[in-house]
């Protein structure tokens, strides 16, 4: 509502601004509290604490998001169970953080310091410094997503409503993520028409992308996410309605072969980020992990509550993507040739 307010006032910056407050302000009450408790002078028991709180916490959160995504209109006993638990270790962190504020002022004041980043900011220095790089932020709300398209020289907002699900989900945006998710999750995929991964690529592209697309052409692209879309890569959208040859899976117009892409959490961090040295234009170096795990079944690494490594939630296993490894070795092979520190 406060988006609609400010667009029809005519303040469309100040609709950037509303819609990242809202999303920097969680991120940055995470990372300002981690910065709080590395130089507040709180003791090591009480960090680890901390630590354990908020792994169980993330993995309860996980198993709930999990089982809403397999099974949106369902309200099962195993998903009330999740939600206890998630309720009582949230309840513990919250007296955690309660105490740590009332007992070690430094934390809090380290904790409560904020600021929000505008388009101004962003056009006058990562853009400015970087002006071949397109900004798209995405706002999601019960009925309507927003798009902000924010470059060097330009701002632009679009909106769309979005119609109810024709199946599960509460609209369409939330149905073809869903649709997108399950056949990227499906080790078979490729075997499958493709239509299967086409239709919800090619969906979700019109309603993300379509929008800004001339806008963006010819751009490096930095999304910035909101609520479900981040777990969808932005890389497999697809132009719909296209037609394909034999070879339909080569061919597929795949936002990945116009635009080099890359993530961040909000404007607000990016720019953070670009103040401490990090810019778009010159990386540091390269660090990167190839999912790559032992046989089915080794390689569990369990901490109380929380699985990691080969398990998911409700006992799935992750599957290894053998030829990951290859292309980071070949990657990191370049990085140390140019003498650049690599991982």
């Amino acid at each position: 509502l406060g988006l609609d307010v400010a667009r029809w006032n005519g303040l469309d910056k100040e609709a950037f601004y509303y819609a990242e407050k809202n999303k920097a302000a969680v991120l940055a009450q995470s990372l300002n509290e981690s910065t709080a408790l590395q130089f507040g002078e709180i003791p090591d028991s009480l960090v680890r604490q901390d630590k354990t709180l908020k792994l169980q916490i993330a993995y309860y959160n996980k198993a709930i998001t999990d089982l809403q995504l397999q099974c949106p209109d369902c309200d099962s006993a195993r998903i009330r169970t999740y939600q206890a638990a998630h309720f009582d270790k949230a309840q513990q962190h919250d007296s955690l953080k309660a105490r740590l504020e009332s007992h070690y002022p430094k934390y809090y004041a380290l904790k409560h310091q904020q600021h929000t980043a505008g388009v101004d900011e962003l056009q006058a220095t990562i853009l400015k410094q970087n002006p071949n790089t397109a900004i798209l932020q995405y706002f999601t709300g019960d009925s309507v997503l927003f798009i902000f398209l924010v470059t060097k020289d330009d701002f632009k907002i679009h909106r769309r409503s979005l119609p109810p699900a024709k199946n599960k989900g509460k609209h369409r945006l939330q149905e073809n993520i869903r649709l997108l998710t399950n056949a990227l999750d499906n080790p078979g995929l490729w075997r499958q028409p493709v239509e299967q991964l086409a239709d919800p690529a090619g969906w979700l592209y019109d309603a993300l992308i379509l929008p800004f697309e001339a806008e963006i052409k010819g751009k490096e692209l930095v999304i910035i996410p909101d609520g479900e879309l981040v777990n969808i890569p932005f890389e497999v959208l697809v132009r719909p309605n296209v037609v394909l040859g034999p070879d339909r899976w080569r061919e597929l117009p795949y936002l990945a072969r116009y635009h080099t892409i890359s993530y961040h959490y909000s404007a607000t961090l990016l720019v953070e980020e670009w103040r401490k040295g990090q810019t778009l234009a010159t990386a540091k170096g390269f660090v990167a992990y190839a999912p790559v795990f032992t046989a089915a079944g080794e390689g569990r690494v369990v901490s109380n509550d929380t699985l990691l490594r080969a398990v998911m939630v409700e006992g799935q296993e992750i599957a290894p993507l053998p030829a990951t490894e290859a292309e980071v070795k070949a990657i990191y092979d370049l990085f140390t040739k140019r003498k650049q520190p690599a991982r």
